[in-house]
């Protein structure tokens, strides 16, 4: 198990995102058929969905992650793995808005990043920065509907990812440019000068 998630995590480096899924969907049968872990489980969850995205198959990553998200319920070691659980979800919830958003189910999206960032903020797993990443997503879903709540999500993650010692450029500048952009919609110019500097 533990060289066919080492190999699956490598072959997208490359390219095979093909023979990435593949390994993903062998490795989430072994561990279905073991009665793995909630984590473990998820992991290949997460991988499948990710190597989907790569391949633009919307639909297909849509339904993996449903999947994932439900596998969660019936998978052995979820009681003593909760926190774990959470946060993984939470990833489940980030890779789920995408098809959902290019298929125009903005609301869903928005409501199951909300939920599962909740859980994570409620958890003794409140520091991950998953919490971030999907606040980023809300920041981007709202942008143009709804900017005070975008610039809310936007600054909050912007803020999140400062303190992260693991963050990259691009989450720190991306988070500063929707913030920006959110204070551009709303009016409030000098500060929106102020954060897309900050992004540039």
């Amino acid at each position: 198990l533990s060289l066919l998630n080492a190999v699956a995590v490598q072959l997208p480096y490359f390219g095979d995102y093909e023979g990435a899924l593949g390994l993903w969907k062998r490795y989430l049968a072994q561990i279905k058929a073991q009665r793995g872990d909630a984590q473990q489980l998820l992991e290949g969850y997460i991988g499948a969905t990710k190597a989907l995205f790569g391949m633009q198959r919307w639909s297909e990553m849509e339904a993996m992650a449903r999947e994932g998200l439900a596998a969660t319920a019936s998978a052995s070691g979820v009681g003593e793995t909760a926190a774990v659980g959470q946060v993984v979800n939470a990833e489940l919830a980030h890779e789920l808005r995408i098809p959902l958003q290019i298929r125009g189910a903005r609301a869903e999206a928005r409501a199951s990043l909300e939920e599962h960032t909740r859980a994570v903020e409620t958890s003794d797993q409140s520091a991950h920065k998953v919490r971030w990443d999907n606040l980023l997503d809300l920041a981007g879903l709202e942008l143009g509907h709804d900017d005070v709540e975008a610039l809310q999500a936007a600054t909050r993650a912007h803020a999140g990812y400062a303190a992260h010692s693991d963050s990259t450029s691009s989450q720190l500048a991306i988070s500063a440019m929707f913030a920006g952009m959110a204070h551009t919609a709303i009016g409030q110019l000098k500060p929106a000068e102020g954060m897309l500097n900050t992004s540039l």
